[in-house]
């Protein structure tokens, strides 16, 4: 196995539906008491069956103490670079430095484009990613001379003020399968997020992480990209075996995968109190705190 010297971490896929609103924060806020390093919350702006993520991301940091948050991950068709920029400068003031960035091209074209979002190519939509980004991390750099200036063919800013500063360096991480996404993955991200449901195969895995360092290696280490993967981890009352945690922990120790240290994600479904398996009435059915550490050795 590839090993990349990088700290296991563990997160959870919070489901944010706008039917129960006070479910969805209290499975926010166990997160945090539980110990997990990450929340994050699907972003689909043009579905009113789930709360806006980046509002719901600044009302869960005033809720939380220690806990890292994200979009998971940002519809940028719908969401202007220069506003994403701002909004996680904002929001990682307020936290202390808790926010990450989740960004994705987008994939859901007619609901973007039925909401007033521009339908691109699946080329132009990675190009207008790459713009985006550089844009992000010019408006993130206080200390350039000037203020930020970017002409692109989707996205373009002129004389933009810089900042705020930010309490930490705010990471970048990217939802991404095929070639061209998972290549510019490595050449401008700080992390590559992919869901466990959507790969081919434990097998390809390896594939699309050799695509990653490809792009990395045209100007930095490789190890400069963290993976993490959103995995479903049933979390059952009693239960003497943990198969969906003894999956995620194979996964992760894989001899036959090369891979970097997993930010594993067990999505916790809130759709329903009755379909939810992770929580009842706001409290944990299940502690995974003890399993978190004793993985972490």
């Amino acid at each position: 196995m590839v090993s990349y010297g990088q700290e296991l971490k563990f997160g959870t896929f919070i489901t944010p539906t706008s039917s129960d609103p006070e479910r969805v924060i209290e499975l926010a806020v166990a997160s945090d008491r539980l110990g997990f390093d990450l929340a994050s919350f699907q972003d689909h702006p043009y579905q009113p069956a789930l709360l806006d993520a980046w509002s719901l991301i600044a009302f869960v940091a005033a809720r939380t103490e220690r806990i890292s948050l994200s979009a998971n991950v940002s519809n940028l068709p719908l969401r202007l670079p220069v506003l994403l920029a701002r909004a996680s400068a904002t929001i990682d003031l307020l936290s202390n430095g808790r926010l990450e960035l989740g960004i994705g091209a987008g994939g859901f074209w007619d609901a973007i484009e039925a909401v007033g979002g521009r339908r691109l190519e699946p080329g132009q939509a990675v190009e207008a990613l790459g713009e985006a980004i550089q844009i992000i991390r010019e408006l993130w750099n206080p200390d350039a001379p000037g203020p930020a200036r970017f002409e692109g063919k989707f996205y373009s800013v002129s004389e933009a003020k810089r900042g705020p500063r930010t309490p930490h360096s705010i990471g970048i991480q990217i939802g991404a399968y095929k070639p061209k996404m998972l290549h510019l993955t490595g050449r401008l991200a700080d992390g590559w997020i992919p869901s466990f449901g959507y790969l081919k195969s434990i097998e390809s895995l390896a594939a699309m992480n050799a695509a990653v360092d490809e792009g990395a290696l045209l100007g930095r280490n490789p190890s400069e990209v963290r993976l993490g993967d959103k995995h479903r981890v049933p979390m059952k009352r009693r239960s003497k075996r943990w198969p969906g945690w003894r999956r995620t922990t194979a996964l992760a120790d894989s001899s036959s995968v090369p891979t970097r240290s997993l930010s594993l994600k067990p999505s916790w479904r809130s759709e329903s109190r009755n379909s939810d398996r992770g929580f009842r009435r706001g409290r944990a059915r299940s502690n995974p705190r003890p399993l978190v550490e004793s993985l972490r050795l």
